[in-house]
């Protein structure tokens, strides 16, 4: 059986059950037929000035850094190696990348006397990919990286030239979509490269029991308040809908981290909350998740880039139609006439009026025929064997 360090630029914790699911999701799938283990540091907090200059005096000096095991901290199985490193002082930006990849080596250190894989999949190219590289050159071990989120190559000199040796040095690189490929072929990158999309767990994921016809029409949208998810023109999009929807029984249903600033963000909608055809949601698990889908008719994104679109192939794995702005990552599982709808980045008129046609019945879709277009390619069974067959090909 093969052993296989899994490095994740993020993963869930105890405190954060939610960050980077979809890493131990991927994880759990492969451990029946590999050895699967995980490395993954945290950044200790709330350290005296002093320690800071203690630690970059040392550093500077004996380029030691301090690190100390926790236990019990990260989501398993499988098991995790989870360590807590500190920083240095916070304007020596390099010297305190420089420590968080020295922070790494030293604790596969400790794991490499007892344990030694056969190579390492690293998980997003900043930082789990640069370290993966790191640990490769010192131990010769070979890597992989996963490729989950758009790169942005305009960054620190030394930083780039990291992410551009990295993926040169990588066995393969496994981007989750054509739009992220095309991102990294864009830099000049040689590679070898299998696009393998995202992994959907199709047990969780099922097809809604028929039930009689819904008092409402529920519109689902998931997404942070982040530049990229396009807030302004959801707004536009729910206004639009409201202003055209003669009658009023439906419900936007959105879910995301905007409980801070929620009732800023979502002002001009007061009314539609009012009167209940708006309600909010921050996290939800993914059981919950499973559940709001399989009650909703339809779910809608305003991204302006997704490198994937995972809550989307997640809907679709539900018999979800989807409406989506053209956003990159979306191209990978959209089907025209069998999946949902696309329009135009910022397009709010196109947008509500596509969830008109799908309320009103002017457009119709067939839920199995929605998820078998993403169940045959990213569901289980296809997606363990692609990976597996990567997994095999790599020679130790």
């Amino acid at each position: 059986m093969k052993k296989i360090l899994v490095i994740p630029s993020w993963y869930p914790s105890i405190s954060n059950k939610g960050s980077g699911i979809f890493f131990l999701e991927q994880n759990r799938l492969m451990t029946n037929d590999f050895e699967i283990r995980v490395l993954a540091g945290v950044k200790k907090v709330n350290i005296s000035r002093f320690r800071k200059l203690f630690n970059t005096i040392s550093f500077l000096i004996i380029r030691s850094v301090k690190i100390r095991e926790i236990k019990d901290f990260y989501v398993e199985p499988p098991r995790v190696y989870g360590f807590e490193f500190e920083y240095g002082i916070n304007i020596l930006r390099k010297k305190n990348y420089q420590r968080v990849i020295e922070s790494y080596l030293k604790a596969f250190s400790g794991i490499y006397c007892e344990w030694k894989p056969d190579f390492i999949h690293a998980h997003d190219i900043y930082l789990g990919g640069i370290i993966a590289m790191y640990i490769s050159r010192k131990f010769r071990i070979p890597f992989i990286i996963s490729q989950h989120n758009y790169i942005w190559f305009n960054t620190y000199r030394f930083e780039y030239a990291d992410i551009k040796n990295a993926l040169n040095e990588a066995e393969k690189i496994l981007p989750v979509s054509q739009y992220i490929l095309k991102n990294i072929l864009s830099q000049g990158v040689k590679c070898e490269y299998i696009v393998t999309g995202n992994y959907v767990d199709d047990s969780l994921y099922t097809l809604p029991e028929v039930t009689g016809e819904k008092s409402q029409f529920r519109i689902l949208f998931i997404g942070r308040n982040s530049i990229e998810k396009d807030i302004p023109t959801l707004i536009k999009t729910i206004r639009e809908f409201d202003n055209r929807c003669v009658t009023k029984n439906y419900c936007f249903i959105i879910i995301g981290s905007f409980s801070a600033g929620k009732h800023e963000t979502f002002n001009e909608l007061k009314d539609l909350e009012g009167r209940g055809n708006l309600i909010y949601h921050d996290y939800i698990d993914r059981l919950r998740m499973a559940e709001i889908m399989h009650n909703s008719d339809v779910l809608f994104s305003t991204s302006i880039s997704e490198s994937f679109g995972l809550a989307a192939c997640e809907a679709m794995m539900c018999g979800l139609p989807v409406v989506s702005a053209n956003s990159g990552g979306f191209d990978d599982i959209y089907e025209p006439g069998v999946n949902g709808l696309k329009t135009n980045k910022g397009d709010y008129l196109a947008l509500a009026d596509s969830l008109i046609r799908i309320k009103t019945g002017e457009v119709k879709f067939d839920p199995v025929s929605i998820r078998e277009s993403v169940r045959s390619r990213y569901g289980t069974l296809a997606f363990k064997s692609r990976l597996s067959d990567i997994y095999n090909s790599i020679n130790a």
